[in-house]
């Protein structure tokens, strides 16, 4: 993996505004007038799964139950099935906290791949364990 020039100082700056620089782009958490959106980078991949996985739960972890999230995909140009199966699951563990979750602004391209991995579909009630 080649280094980016400038990458110290993208990642310096997204500190100092509480943003957090993942492989992919830029992750950003505003606070909209209902709820909140996520904003995430331009290149999901499962190749930076682990950044992706982490900085996505810190951002969302302060919502607590009848919070709303927008996980948006407008930025999104890359992404590939494994990456899209992390969002889909964040979203179904969002869910399970009570806080609704919903994955918007993808492309049309993008959107397919929402679909096929149903992260457009009403998420399933997990079952407690006995």
């Amino acid at each position: 993996m080649r280094k980016l020039p400038g990458i110290r100082w993208r990642v310096r700056a997204a500190r100092d505004l509480g943003e957090a620089a993942t492989p992919g782009g830029l992750l950003v958490l505003e606070r909209l007038e209902q709820g909140h959106r996520l904003t995430l980078g331009e290149r999901l991949v499962l190749a930076d799964g682990a950044p992706l996985w982490r900085d996505v739960r810190r951002h969302l972890a302060p919502l607590e139950r009848g919070d709303t999230v927008e996980l948006d995909l407008s930025r999104v140009v890359v992404v590939d099935g494994g990456a899209m199966a992390l969002l889909v699951h964040v979203r179904s563990e969002l869910a399970a906290r009570g806080v609704a979750a919903e994955l918007t602004g993808a492309s049309d391209r993008i959107q397919e791949l929402v679909h096929l991995y149903a992260g457009d579909a009403v998420p399933a009630r997990r079952r407690r364990r006995r």
